[in-house]
């Protein structure tokens, strides 16, 4: 065996000592992730809750809670600014094809304040 071989063990031994955990925690702990389901899923989360040191273990279900409903605020908008677009480039097309908006007003479409006609 050679210090290469070593100098990993002797890291995880000192992170240990420094964590004041027991060996015994840190093996139950990895053979825990070992049976997990999605044990990579379950290392990366633990990684991104020890970076977010600034929040208190406590405070992380609501933190994620947040981060979550901001998540879904932000899909729900861009659907919204997506569905806007499709909105416009359906105008554009409509007066590319010399619609005005008494056709639009025909068929009971305001379109103010989205378009004004150039035929008005």
């Amino acid at each position: 065996m050679t210090f290469n071989d070593l100098a990993p063990i002797v890291r995880l031994n000192n992170y240990i000592k420094k964590l004041g955990a027991g060996l015994e925690q840190i093996e139950t702990l990895i053979a825990n992730i070992t049976i997990s389901k999605e044990p990579q899923k379950l290392i990366d989360t633990a990684n991104q809750i020890a970076q977010i040191t600034i929040i208190p273990l406590d405070k992380i279900p609501d933190h994620i809670k947040r981060q979550q409903d901001d998540d879904e605020e932000i899909e729900k908008a861009g659907a919204i600014l997506e569905q806007k677009n499709i909105d416009i480039q359906i105008i554009e097309e409509f007066k590319k094809l010399g619609g005005t908006s008494e056709v639009w007003s025909l068929h009971g479409i305001s379109t103010y304040p989205c378009i004004r006609s150039t035929n008005d």
